[in-house]
């Protein structure tokens, strides 16, 4: 027959963490954690420094009080383990005869009694309201929750005087003689009643580390997140490095024939460089990786030191005598409550890694593979604030302001379209006007003016959707050229990729034209597999800064449509109305570095926020925040939200960290 340990005492309860063995003579340490006295002296002659020495579990500093041999011996471990063992055999003699088999167990006397002194035992008063265990039950593990193993304690100047009380100044076990002796000024009270009240204030404290151990399996949980993240980051990273050197070097390949000798220069360049790359990555990745290891470790040790010390306290409650109880509280709330049983208030800003790919001309080396980006992703704040705001009335304008768009140059000024006034206004970053062109007319002039964009090569894009192109102006208002006809019908909005292909969202032909650096058509999106039309009215555009995704909206639809750079279906996100995910008037959208995308939700008056795969993350910015008809919309060089408000506020928003 086998064995079997209570539900709630795990094996490992009763193992020195150091021989993984039973205990023999146990000794506890200030922090809960229990060894061997020989494990202890072994590890105390290897590892002490000075008169003190690193725990083997947590490495909490432990000192040394007259070497191994002083330090506190855990009765309760040594009774728990005598109770265990007992347990395990099946026949035990009587403890009161010492002839006959026994078959029941006094949990107060602690002995093994057969049939005939049962009865003799319980015609005692004071014996007879003991709680009697059967050793069958005893041996299958069918006990009462309350059951503990009982060690009688005797005091040390007193000897034959039982420990049955507890001195409440002094907090030590004290016999009858020692309260008539030296504790007669103190209150003392039954080591029973202390040792329940006890029991209480250790459940509860052992219930209020719960939620501290939560956050630190939930720190850790986010930490592998980050160590996953990373090791994805930098297998696709090291895939797009060798995949562009390998182009190059297909591209280098076709022309070798009449430039073999410089070309083999060049590869030999390139695979230098890519080396160069590929180590960099791997410095970046073993550096970043060490870091959030250590992170771990540290959490590791944490959650096992807070963990540890709540089972010590969860069997203490449980199965530790009174004396225990007692004697062991003040330790282990004092293990608890330290500093640094706290979990960090917040994970560590986590490192992204990506490749961006160079234009592949002949040249320098470094230039044509491109260059490994190390960008740390930036932590949103709680509620956006709001750090800069002015109007963009001007003192020419006739009409109310209706704005459309808003975007900023290389130099931090800022840009609006204001359809009332049939106008481009260009203002500084503090506000004041530089520059205003258009009036309403034909003839590069502006009848109903929308959106407008900063081209590669500095100057301002700008359509008009009465006009059937888009104009290209420069920063002070001169004509340039125009691109679009005589495909285009109705332009709303405007973007530019990162390799400077404009795209422009068509209202009557319900699609996205995108143009070659030359302005001629290079790319249509707007239908689906199945040749159906993705867009009733598209509305706004723009390109995810992080994976060049295209993103639209369209405002019939009230929603957010989004393809990669090649034109296939990435996600769509949102619906008619006023909750949760939902638009009433679907405008503007932009993007951060970090691949988050924003729209504008004017009659809802906030920002939706969502991650680049289309999930939902929070409104960056509501009515409570002082934002009414948000149209226009764009993330400054600084990292700051910029919003054009539709009756002619600007207002900007710090909301990340």
């Amino acid at each position: 027959m086998a064995f079997r340990l209570p539900e709630d005492i795990e094996e490992n309860f009763l193992t020195c963490q150091i021989c993984l063995d039973s205990f023999k003579e146990p000794k506890t340490l200030p922090c809960l954690h229990s060894f061997c006295l020989k494990c202890l002296k072994d590890y105390v002659k290897n590892f002490a420094v000075n008169i003190s020495f690193p725990c083997p579990v947590c490495k909490q500093d432990t000192p040394i009080p007259e070497g191994a041999e002083g330090l506190r011996t855990s009765f309760f471990l040594m009774n728990l383990q005598e109770f265990v063992s007992h347990r395990a055999t099946v026949v035990h003699k009587c403890s009161t005869c010492s002839t006959n088999t026994a078959t029941v167990w006094c949990q107060e006397c602690n002995h093994f009694l057969c049939e005939s002194c049962l009865k003799f035992h319980g015609s005692f008063p004071a014996t007879s309201v003991h709680d009697i265990l059967s050793i069958t039950d005893i041996f299958e593990g069918k006990l009462p929750g309350n059951v503990k193993p009982h060690r009688v304690s005797f005091c040390q100047k007193h000897k034959k005087e039982e420990l049955r009380f507890f001195c409440t100044v002094d907090e030590t076990l004290v016999c009858r003689d020692c309260i008539v002796t030296e504790h007669k000024a103190h209150v003392c009270s039954d080591v029973i009643d202390v040792a329940t009240a006890h029991r209480t204030q250790i459940r509860q404290l052992v219930e209020s580390m719960q939620p501290r151990l939560a956050s630190f399996n939930e720190m850790k949980r986010k930490y592998v997140h980050q160590q996953q993240q990373l090791m994805s980051d930098k297998k696709h990273t090291e895939n797009d490095i060798t995949a562009s050197a390998n182009n190059i070097i297909r591209l280098i390949n076709e022309h070798c024939q009449t430039l073999l000798g410089q070309i083999n220069n060049i590869i030999r360049l390139i695979n230098e460089h890519c080396q160069t790359l590929l180590g960099q990555i791997n410095n970046t990745y073993a550096v970043e990786m060490r870091q959030i290891t250590t992170e771990i470790e540290s959490v590791d040790m944490a959650t096992a030191s807070v963990q540890s010390a709540c089972d010590f306290g969860e069997q203490l409650v449980k199965h530790g005598a009174d004396n225990e109880v007692v004697t062991y509280k003040k330790v282990l709330h004092k293990q608890l409550t330290k500093p640094e049983m706290d979990p960090p208030q917040a994970v560590r800003q986590k490192l992204r890694l990506n490749f961006r790919a160079a234009k592949v001309e002949i040249g320098d080396v470094k230039g044509i593979i491109g260059s490994v980006i190390e960008r740390i992703e930036r932590k949103l704040l709680k509620r956006a604030k709001q750090v800069k705001h002015f109007v963009a009335k001007t003192a020419s304008d006739k009409s109310a302001c209706y704005l459309r768009a808003v975007t900023t140059t290389k130099q931090g000024d800022v840009v609006v379209t204001d359809q009332n006034n049939h106008k481009v206004k260009v203002f500084s970053s503090c506000g004041n006007l530089k520059v205003e062109f258009g009036h309403k007319g034909r003839n590069k002039t502006f009848k109903n003016v929308w959106d407008v964009a900063l081209t590669p090569d500095d100057n301002l894009a700008i359509t008009d959707w009465s006009d059937k192109c888009v104009n290209v102006h420069t920063l002070k208002g001169g004509y340039v050229s125009n691109f679009g006809q005589p495909y285009i019908k109705k332009p709303f909005g405007i973007t530019y990729t990162k390799k400077g292909k404009a795209v422009v969202a068509d209202g009557i032909n319900k699609c996205l034209y995108i143009h070659g650096l030359d302005g001629s058509l290079a790319q249509y999106i707007g239908k689906g597999e199945d040749e159906q039309e993705l867009f009733t009215n598209p509305l706004y555009v723009t390109t995810n800064k992080s994976n060049q995704d295209i993103v639209a909206s369209d405002r019939s639809k009230e929603c957010i449509i989004a393809f990669t750079s090649g034109g296939q279906l990435r996600y769509k996100y949102g619906a008619p109305g006023p909750n949760d995910q939902q638009f009433r008037g679907a405008g503007a959208v932009c993007s951060d570095d970090d691949g988050k995308v924003f729209i504008a939700d004017a009659m809802n008056h906030r920002i939706h926020l969502i991650s680049q795969d289309g999930t939902f993350l929070r409104y960056v910015v509501t009515q409570e925040d002082g934002l009414m008809d948000p149209v226009g919309i764009t993330v400054t060089d600084d990292g700051l939200l910029m919003v054009a408000e539709f009756h002619g506020d600007i207002k900007c928003f710090k909301y990340v960290e």
